[in-house]
């Protein structure tokens, strides 16, 4: 389990992280993490919150989402969390392009900022929402922002849970709902 260093001993997650130990999981902080490592032919980089960000940036636990990217061969997936647009404009120049987007707090209005989009080019992006939010995420002008840069754009509130499977080329998405779809997606790999 990774997770932020200032939630380590946070007293709701007490009892969770004792099962985790209890169950032979091991709890690492994020920032404790090189900041680029692989298992086996996958590359991890830890984007936020790092040493560098010191313990006293981002002040909800929202702005302190932890933010990763994955690369597998030639696909690339980006994990945001509930990251904010303040902490999007913060990272910014530590983001590449990727092809799949995994997008910030169910779509919510304060993320998924042009400047973020437009650094990152996602030709996929998937917002976690349930159905009774749909009302408000994803809101309607992150939905036009992902639209108007032609983003294949997926939401658990009208497809149900979604699986993303890289493939050569693409990824396939298979809905919880007997749905599936096979995407290209060019490379958006660490060269760019």
């Amino acid at each position: 389990v990774w997770l932020d260093k200032r939630f380590l001993t946070h007293p709701r997650l007490e009892r969770k992280l004792k099962q985790v130990a209890e169950q032979g999981g091991q709890i690492r902080a994020f920032q404790s993490l090189p900041d680029t490592f692989s298992m086996g032919t996958t590359r991890f980089e830890l984007i936020y919150p790092r040493i560098k960000h010191g313990l006293g940036e981002g002040h909800s636990t929202n702005q302190r989402s932890l933010v990763f990217r994955i690369e597998e061969g030639r696909n690339s997936l980006l994990l945001t969390g509930d990251l904010d647009a303040a902490m999007e404009k913060r990272i910014l120049k530590s983001l590449k392009p990727t092809q799949l987007l995994k997008v910030a707090h169910h779509g919510s209005i304060t993320s998924s900022s042009a400047p973020f989009l437009d650094k990152v080019q996602p030709c996929l992006a998937v917002v976690s929402a349930g159905q009774s939010g749909q009302e408000l995420f994803p809101h309607a002008s992150v939905v036009r922002r992902f639209e108007d840069r032609q983003v294949a754009f997926f939401q658990t509130s009208l497809s149900g849970a979604l699986r993303f499977r890289a493939q050569p080329g693409g990824w396939l998405v298979e809905s919880s709902l007997g749905l599936s779809e096979s995407l290209q997606c060019e490379s958006r790999d660490s060269k760019g």
